[in-house]
């Protein structure tokens, strides 16, 4: 730094553009400075605490610490821990913060630097990571819309002191709000809020549903007309009203949230936050009910939603102003220009001493100084060390040099900076390892030389993205869901119709022909029904089998036994199965195969296979299983001539519910490969399979021919 000034400036800039609270107070306790941040804190408008004491704004436990350590031996080079204490708001409420001070000497005084920020911001991360977490669970699981309303509305009420409220939901047939959830709203209110016109003047909710914005009014008294609702809201003690739009993520209106508090006030940043994030769980909840209904009504197909949940951290950067004071005036004689030039060298000390200090202890971020050569004039803050870049990024050290950036990183900073050079204010995301960070940039312009510079206030914004994170991951797993209950109840109902029609039908035959003569006829519809049962049966059993591999209640129970025999047995167990003319055999040169696995799972897979080879083969066609082994490996090869599979579709043949297009007329439920590959996976083997369209398909099942390892084999 060249210039006490240009030292002033960037050190008004600092404290007035940081999100954290300062103040620069004396050692008896006089406000100094203070910056947008601290004021808004307290409630305070700006400079209505310079020269104020301490005790204006801290009770007595705090002021009596203060007067035991502000004569503390400084050191601007520690970062002494925050502590909890108490402010008092400017209404004369009180309200936790967290607080640490450093104390800086200079040439003429001793001056205090404290750091203020409210305790509640993190209370509130906490407060809304579990009580939206159960709320979510609420959503997911299809709670009645009125007891999540209701659930919302109590943790709202817990967190805004005095405050009540109550959500509309929008009914779309006569364009009127209708009173959703009011748990602890009087009854004479309620009643007066149901059924509300969009657009109404005399209720703040008609508005904000109606212009899609949020309508504070903080005092009741001076802002409704003398009608019913004030009266009914003055008698009941209600001073100010809050209504937010709910809107959906096409931003089309599903309702409004009203709040009603008991004292003249507007929300608070914080309080803004929460409500936001209320607002888009209302959100999720209220489309989610719609969509239900939809299915209801319709009984066709479940109506998909896609709400993305963006949480868009914003910082209020307010004007970066600085006056310089003239040091020269008319008719001065020498003593007053030695004077003044001390004075400057004063200040210049003082200043710089100041800078050190909040640049060093600049909480979770990092401040620098960036020339228009791209180089880093100055940087500082405690996160150079949290994140370990303190040895990497250095005074003098050209943007393009720093390795810890990638090249779009470099690219993208370069261009922040020509911006914020000529004049723009910019603020932008940047991620370094596993920490995210909003920063914001303001240019820097000395008048004496004309030279430019920027500064950057990086702030670590790390645990609202892990939140918002959270918050989307669990919203596409509840979409997952969904899709998978659609899938399933479009082809049950689907694969379940055409059997019991045909046992219907038949019943219905042998109920006529049941007569002397018609033996043959009602066997024949007798072995309809016993065929048609048993494809019930096997859709059931795959089902069931889904569900339970899934909750992982399938196990592989692996005992010794002879793999040829199993595969006998097998052929003549599915002979019944066969169309007319076909033939299914074994191909092997092994007379015996010992091998130690689960017999009922090696039989489910070779069933599946075998069982798709018949149906999708046609009559006379020869089915093959051929077994062989190869060194500690047992490789099973079902072979057809049938419909073969398409090329373009055979990378999806092992997910759930899929069936090829040119299956569709064959019966079945899309299950049986999926399955068969989760078996085979479950035994420690794999499954690969060949195909042609119209020419057949070949299923290669490799298994170990141990499944538990050091079990001993032999074969034959």
């Amino acid at each position: 730094m060249d210039s006490p000034v240009e030292d002033i400036k960037l050190l008004r800039n600092i404290v007035q553009y940081s999100s954290e609270g300062i103040l620069i107070v004396d050692k008896n306790g006089i406000i100094l400075n203070v910056n947008q941040s601290a004021e808004q804190l307290f409630g305070y408008d700006h400079g209505e605490l310079i020269h104020k004491e301490l005790a204006f704004i801290f009770p007595e436990d705090f002021i009596n610490y203060f007067e035991a350590h502000k004569n503390d031996q400084p050191d601007i080079s520690s970062n002494c821990s925050k502590k909890l204490f108490h402010g008092i708001y400017k209404k004369g409420l009180k309200f936790q913060l967290e607080l640490k001070f450093t104390r800086i000497l200079s040439d003429n005084n001793s001056l205090v630097i404290l750091y203020v920020s409210d305790a509640r911001s993190h209370n509130h991360t906490l407060f809304l990571k579990k009580e939206f977490r159960n709320i979510l669970m609420m959503i997911a699981q299809h709670k009645p819309i009125e007891s999540i309303g209701d659930q919302l509305i109590k943790t709202i009420e817990s967190y805004i002191k005095n405050g009540t409220g109550a959500l509309l939901k929008l009914d779309e047939r006569t364009h009127t709000l209708r009173k959703l959830a009011a748990p602890t709203l009087p009854l004479c209110l309620g009643s007066l809020i149901d059924e509300i016109t969009i657009g109404s003047e005399v209720f703040c909710s008609g508005m904000a549903a109606y212009e899609k914005k949020d309508v504070i009014i903080d005092n009741i008294t001076d802002s409704l007309p003398d009608d019913k609702l004030k009266k009914i809201l003055v008698k009941n003690n209600f001073k100010s009203c809050w209504s937010f739009p709910i809107l959906s993520s096409n931003e089309k209106l599903l309702g409004t949230l009203v709040i009603y508090t008991k004292q003249i006030v507007k929300p608070e940043k914080l309080e803004k936050e929460f409500i936001r994030d209320a607002i888009q769980l209302m959100s999720i909840a209220i489309e989610q009910y719609n969509s239900r209904i939809i299915l209801q009504q319709n009984k066709i197909d479940l109506e998909k939603y896609n709400i993305e949940l963006e949480t868009k951290v914003k910082k209020q950067t307010g004007e970066l102003s600085a006056t310089i004071q003239s040091l020269v005036k008319t008719n001065l004689n020498l003593n007053d220009q030695i004077q003044i030039a001390n004075e400057a060298v004063s200040k210049r000390q003082e200043s710089q001493s100041l800078f050190l200090a909040i640049a060093k202890n600049f909480p979770k971020g990092i401040i620098a100084v960036i020339g228009s050569d791209f180089l880093i004039k100055y940087i500082e803050g405690e996160e150079l060390d949290t994140i370990g870049l303190k040895e990497k990024i250095y005074e003098g050290i050209d943007i393009n040099e720093i390795n810890i950036f990638s090249n779009n990183q470099k690219q993208e900073l370069k261009e922040k900076v020509i911006r914020t050079l000529k004049g723009e204010h910019c603020s932008f995301e940047i991620t370094f390892g596993n920490n995210a960070y909003s920063v914001n940039s303001t240019p820097l312009i000395d008048a004496s030389t004309n030279k430019a510079q920027i500064l950057l206030v990086f702030t670590n914004i790390t645990d609202q993205k892990i939140i918002q994170l959270e918050t989307l991951e669990n919203l596409r797993k509840e979409k997952e869901l969904n899709e998978l209950k659609s899938g399933f109840i479009t082809l049950a109902s689907h694969e379940f119709r055409t059997p019991l029609s045909v046992i219907l039908s038949s019943t219905i035959l042998i109920e006529k022909q049941n007569s002397p003569g018609n033996e043959n006829k009602i066997k024949k519809s007798i072995g309809k029904i016993r065929s048609n049962v048993n494809s019930l049966r096997v859709i059931l059993d795959d089902f069931l089998s889904l569900s339970k591999l899934e909750e992982g209640k399938i196990q592989s129970q692996p005992v010794r036994f002879d793999l040829m025999d199993l595969s006998k047995s097998l052929i003549e167990e599915i002979k019944p199965s066969k169309k007319t003319g076909q033939t299914v055999k074994i191909c092997s040169d092994l007379d015996e195969m010992q091998v130690y696995h689960d017999p009922n799972l090696i039989r489910y897979i070779l069933t599946n296979l075998l069982s798709n080879a018949m149906k999708y083969s046609a009559d006379s066609d020869n089915i093959s299983l051929q077994v062989s082994h190869s060194g500690k490996q047992v490789i099973l090869d079902v072979k057809d001539n049938g419909i073969g599979i398409p090329k373009e579709e055979q990378k999806n043949l092992f997910q759930r519910f899929y069936r090829a297009s040119n299956a569709a007329h064959y019966q079945g439920t899309g299950l049986g490969l999926y399955l068969v590959k989760q078996y085979t996976e479950l035994v420690g083997g794999t499954i690969n399979f060949k195909s042609e369209l119209s020419e057949g398909a070949t299923f290669s099942i490799v298994l170990p021919v141990n499944q538990v390892k050091d079990e001993k084999s032999i074969s034959h």
